[in-house]
C-alpha cells in the first residue's frame, strides 16, 4: 500500500488576513487600479452625521455625492492627461481611474438636509438625522468651511443643555 502525502497549510487564515491587508493598503496607491477608495473619517452627534473623504487632486465639479434610502455614495474620477514628449523618460505613480465608496448610514437620517463641501483635497458631507429617510442628489458647495462648525455648534449645544 503507498501513501501520498498531502502538504499542509496551517497558515490559511493567516495568509488570508494578509492579503485583505495587502489589497486595502496598497490598491489605492497603484497605478494600474481602475477603482479605489477614498479613505474616510465619521463623525457622530445627536443631530447629525459628519463624513470627511479624502480625495486630493481632483476638480469640485469631478466629483459626485448622490444618497438613496440611507445610502451615500461618493465618486470621483481622474482621468490621465495624454501629453507625453518624444524622448523623454516618463513614469508616473499617480492613481488615474475612479474613486467610489458608498456607504450604508443608519436610517434615521434626513436626505433633504444634506450638505456637502471640498475644500483642499477634502469632501465633508454633512448628513442630518430625521425619522425619516428619502432620496437626493447632493450639489456641492461653497460655504467657507461652515460645514465643520455647523457640525461643532450641534455638538456646542448638546453639552450646553446637558448643564
Amino acid at each position: 500500500m503507498r501513501y501520498q502525502l498531502t502538504p499542509r497549510n496551517n497558515w490559511g487564515p493567516f495568509n488570508q488576513l494578509m492579503k485583505q491587508f495587502e489589497d486595502e493598503f496598497f490598491a489605492p496607491l497603484s497605478p494600474t487600479t481602475s477603482v479605489a477608495s477614498p479613505r474616510m473619517e465619521w463623525q457622530e452627534n445627536e443631530k447629525a452625521y459628519l463624513l470627511s473623504f479624502d480625495i486630493p487632486g481632483m476638480k469640485e465639479e469631478d466629483i459626485k455625492v448622490d444618497m438613496k434610502e440611507n445610502t451615500l455614495t461618493v465618486s470621483a474620477e481622474r482621468k490621465q492627461s495624454s501629453e507625453r514628449k518624444e524622448g523623454e523618460s516618463f513614469r508616473s505613480e499617480k492613481f488615474y481611474g475612479l474613486y467610489e465608496r458608498s456607504i450604508q448610514l443608519p436610517r434615521d437620517v434626513d436626505a433633504s438636509g444634506v450638505m456637502a463641501e471640498y475644500n483642499h483635497g477634502v469632501l465633508e458631507v454633512l448628513v442630518p438625522k430625521s425619522e425619516k429617510a428619502s432620496a437626493k442628489s447632493i450639489q456641492i458647495g461653497k460655504s467657507g468651511g461652515k460645514i465643520s462648525e455647523k457640525f461643532q455648534e450641534a455638538s456646542a449645544q448638546k453639552v450646553d443643555s446637558k448643564h
